[in-house]
């Protein structure tokens, strides 16, 4: 069937706009949880780096920036207290910034906030170093519909580097990891900010992000605490299983892995891995290994092939064996972040050095790098919004064209 000029012309039209609007960023690792964009990246990286279109400053912070209907948000931190700014994502201009006075923070040393955001109709929700939990309303210019501090309502203490669990939006309730005593995580009504759900499990949390994993059609939340990881009654909060994973100052930090019944978990410090084989009966291990010692920044899986920051080298791990495919001494240090569009991945490092590399898994080649920041100390992972790359480093966001030639 041959469509009217007119009806294919707009279908085209609607066709670019939706390039050009590009895919939604609203949490963390993205809409599907896995830090994979449908972006399309550069064929190459010049010496000079991408061009820049705006900076500005937006405060202390490792917490990365999330993109929602040409709006960025970034949660950020200036002297003792802690907000959210929203910025334009085409222009850079600031459209409002809201704050409130951060309690019970403890930095270890390091300055400003840590978890990412995370959107949902028309809501921002954070987790603060103090553990202050927020809501955020951004169609009334930020103002703040509720706070809890869990650490309060817990009776717990802070951890050594403060709370840093990003929130996952699941259901009714906003979940996070606790503190140091009491439940390691709790559930919190998005509507009234009341914690309404605590896991029977309880002792020093972590500071992953919890993911929800279906294992036999059943809904478990996965918690990576402290010293160990918990599978917990989705409803209930009831501990289904826990395995052991006791590491170096106990910072449990990087984002599990889930697919198919195999459940991943890293840590840094030279401690390396653990694949768990997730049943109805509970978790048995599969292996142990140091392949892959990612400290606190998010792996990657996509189909059959895990990427990763391995003690500051990119590393490839085939999955859910774990042999080891390739590595790239990129010198990301610990720090170095990544995130994989397509079949490039880029690699920001912890001195601010931005890479590009291609890869069908099994092979990979570098495509160029760029020294971005003059810092040492680039935790965020680059943002990928409707054709542009966003990165913070230091106090600074700045924006980059990746279709300018």
């Amino acid at each position: 069937m041959r469509l009217p000029v007119r009806l294919l012309s707009l279908v085209v039209l609607m066709a670019g706009a939706a390039v050009v609007a590009g895919e939604d960023w609203p949490q963390w690792r993205g809409p599907r949880g896995d830090g994979i964009s449908k972006e399309s990246l550069l064929d190459s990286l010049q010496a000079g780096g991408p061009t820049k279109v705006w900076s500005m400053k937006v405060g202390q912070g490792y917490a990365c920036p999330i993109a929602v209907n040409k709006t960025l948000y970034v949660f950020m931190a200036e002297g003792k207290k802690e907000g959210l700014m929203a910025i334009g994502a085409e222009d850079g201009k600031k459209l409002w910034n809201k704050s409130y006075d951060a309690t019970g923070l403890s930095d270890g040393g390091y300055k400003g906030t840590r978890a990412k955001p995370a959107f949902e109709g028309g809501k921002v929700y954070t987790m603060g170093g103090g553990g202050q939990v927020t809501c955020w309303d951004t169609e009334n210019a930020g103002a703040i519909v509720w706070q809890v501090n869990v650490l309060k309502e817990l009776g717990a203490s802070n951890l050594g580097w403060g709370t840093a669990s990003s929130p996952l939006l699941e259901g009714d309730r906003v979940y996070v990891q606790g503190g140091d005593g009491g439940p390691v995580a709790v559930g919190i009504d998005k509507k009234t900010g009341k914690i309404d759900w605590r896991s029977e499990a309880k002792g020093k949390s972590g500071y992953a992000h919890p993911i929800v994993v279906d294992v036999e059609g059943t809904k478990v939340l996965v918690v990576f605490g402290g010293k160990a990881v918990f599978g917990i009654e989705f409803d209930g909060g009831k501990t289904l299983w826990q395995q052991p994973w006791n590491t170096s100052y106990d910072v449990n930090a990087a984002t599990p892995l889930y697919r198919d019944g195999h459940l991943y978990v890293s840590s840094g410090y030279g401690h390396g891995g653990m694949m768990l084989k997730l049943s109805a009966k509970g978790a048995e291990k599969e292996w142990e290994n140091k392949e892959m010692a990612s400290k606190f920044q998010g792996m990657i899986l996509d189909g059959e092939f895990l990427y990763g920051n391995n003690s500051g080298k990119l590393k490839c791990l085939h999955w859910p064996d774990g042999k080891v495919l390739w590595t790239e001494d990129a010198k990301l240090s610990e720090g170095g972040s990544l995130v994989k569009a397509g079949d490039k991945i880029l690699a920001l490092s912890e001195r601010g050095k931005l890479f590009l590399f291609k890869t069908d898994g099994a092979n990979h080649s570098k495509l160029g790098d760029a020294q971005l920041f003059d810092t040492d100390q680039v935790w965020t992972t680059p943002l990928l919004y409707s054709g542009k790359m966003y990165a913070k480093g230091g106090d600074e966001l700045v924006c980059y064209d990746l279709n300018a030639k």
